[in-house]
């Protein structure tokens, strides 16, 4: 089986996922390459056959799930496209994933606080609605939502602006269906298993997440698959449609009634299937022709029992069903059982709402949920390097920038409104603090420099807090600076 990164990875090497620094048995380091690859991966069309809107049953749905229990998507990738029938799940979908995009602050933070850092953090925010664009995560976070799992493939394309050439990837959502999981002893994994992807052009793929050429988020280490709403749901969504169309059903079988119907018995069987055909399309019309001779009637219809009620049972049904997939996606119907007041279902609609929004922020950005050291009683969504950065950002750092580290990252503020709202407000009154000792410091500065002439000025700065520190390249660069610079006694001599 080929490899996409056959160039980099080495027979036994062992990588490091935080620096992806890899070292060989022997100890000798496996240099990265300087330039990622130029060739492209296509993907394969996801082909339904007898699997669709009409097609599935509950004996497919069941044979679905076993092969999706026993890492086989194929059929449960299709599976959870089809959820998009119906119209709760989808707007449940569309709930979780664009109410996320939506309503949560996106943030970007430099990877280094120095001026390289600053300027890479710029040029990033630049191309991020270009290479980590909302369609492209939205798919992400709609596949790991639905299998538990998502898949990224990337391509790398050379880009120019003005005098500079740049290595950007292509990201490319992977089709649930095309992806399984095999069992081949791979002695890094947790249970000996590998995720395999199904290509166009270069067939089956082992999927070697952080090597430059694919993303690969879980929910979880062992079979992270059994934790996606297909598995969860994918008997529910066949019932609630059987359900749905046996309602149709007995409607039109019982709805109108149950009647007994007489004919003479002089009839001749063609007559028979003649009257028996109208009444059965009496749907069509109000009216039953009755066969009559001489005024007297030759038929006659009788109406026992109708059912008016019958669409409560299912309706019923439908309602268990419902309940089970609002709790799986929005982790609550809609009425808050045990609560009371419209406010107070309010409140907790919201909060249970952003605790959802919470689950996905963690998915795979570069973010991590902490505790505010100022109230323990708050939380904090921080720059964390995550999936996203450890997997993509950190190689496009090293084929622009020859630097692991030196690219922003990139997440979504789930820090609860209210809470938000209170760390700006502390921020901003920080800020006037830190205003107010730049001033203090300012006026005080030409006495320290009398007192102090060895010290740089900036340094005073960098200890109060006021200014980042330098980095020993920037603090060699500036200490040339001021060595040739003019002295002061020399500028007022003359």
């Amino acid at each position: 089986m080929a490899s996409l990164f056959d160039g980099f990875r080495r027979t036994g090497a062992v990588y490091l996922k935080r620096a992806l620094d890899a070292v060989t048995p022997k100890g000798l380091d496996t240099k990265p390459p300087k330039q990622p690859p130029i060739d492209n991966t296509a993907q394969v069309p996801a082909w339904r056959t007898s699997l669709g809107p009409i097609g599935w049953s509950v004996d497919n749905v069941r044979s679905a799930l076993a092969a999706h229990a026993s890492g086989v998507f194929s059929a449960s990738g299709l599976l959870a496209d089809d959820f998009l029938l119906h119209p709760v799940i989808a707007k449940c979908i569309n709930e979780r994933v664009d109410g996320f995009f939506n309503e949560l602050p996106r943030e970007i933070t430099s990877g280094r606080e120095n001026k390289q850092g600053r300027w890479v953090r710029d040029w990033f925010a630049e191309i991020q609605g270009e290479i980590y664009s909302d369609a492209i995560f939205k798919d992400a976070c709609r596949d790991e939502l639905q299998l538990g799992q998502m898949l990224i493939g990337m391509d790398w394309e050379e880009r120019k602006d003005g005098g500079r050439r740049f290595w950007l990837p292509i990201l490319k959502p992977w089709h649930p269906s095309l992806m399984q999981y095999t069992y081949r002893g791979n002695a890094r994994s947790v249970d000996g298993g590998q995720f395999m992807a199904t290509s166009m052009n270069k067939g089956m793929l082992y999927v070697e997440p952080g090597l430059g050429r694919w993303m690969l988020a879980k929910r979880g280490e062992r079979s992270p698959w059994l934790h996606g709403a297909v598995y969860s749901l994918g008997q529910d969504f066949i019932g609630d449609m059987q359900n749905f169309l046996d309602n149709l059903a007995f409607e039109e079988r019982f709805g109108l009634g149950l009647m007994t119907y007489s004919h003479d018995e002089t009839y001749q069987r063609g007559q028979i299937n003649q009257s028996v055909g109208n009444i059965a399309n009496v749907g069509a019309g109000a009216v039953i022709p009755l066969r009559m001779r001489a005024g007297t009637p030759l038929e006659k219809l009788d109406l026992v029992h109708t059912s008016g009620a019958g669409w409560e049972a299912f309706e019923a049904t439908e309602m268990r069903i419902l309940r089970r997939i609002l709790m799986f996606y929005l982790g609550q119907d809609m009425t808050s059982h045990g609560q009371s007041g419209g406010y107070t279902q309010a409140v907790v609609h919201q909060a249970v709402r952003w605790n959802k929004h919470e689950e996905t922020a963690g998915w795979f950005f570069d973010t991590r949920k902490t505790v505010d050291p100022k109230n323990p009683n708050k939380v904090l969504w921080e720059a964390h390097r995550g999936q996203l950065y450890n997997q993509i950002s950190r190689w496009i750092g090293w084929f622009n920038f020859r630097d692991w580290d030196i690219m922003p990252m990139y997440f979504f503020n789930a820090t609860p409104p209210d809470q938000l709202a209170d760390r700006e407000e502390r921020e901003a009154k920080t800020a006037g603090e830190r205003a107010k000792a730049l001033q203090t410091l300012s006026a005080a500065l030409p006495a320290l420099s009398s007192a102090f002439p060895e010290k740089d000025p900036r340094d005073w700065f960098e200890d109060c807090g006021l200014l980042p520190e330098l980095t020993d390249k920037e603090r060699e660069e500036r200490a040339k600076a001021i060595k040739n610079r003019p002295k002061l006694e020399d500028q007022t001599a003359e």
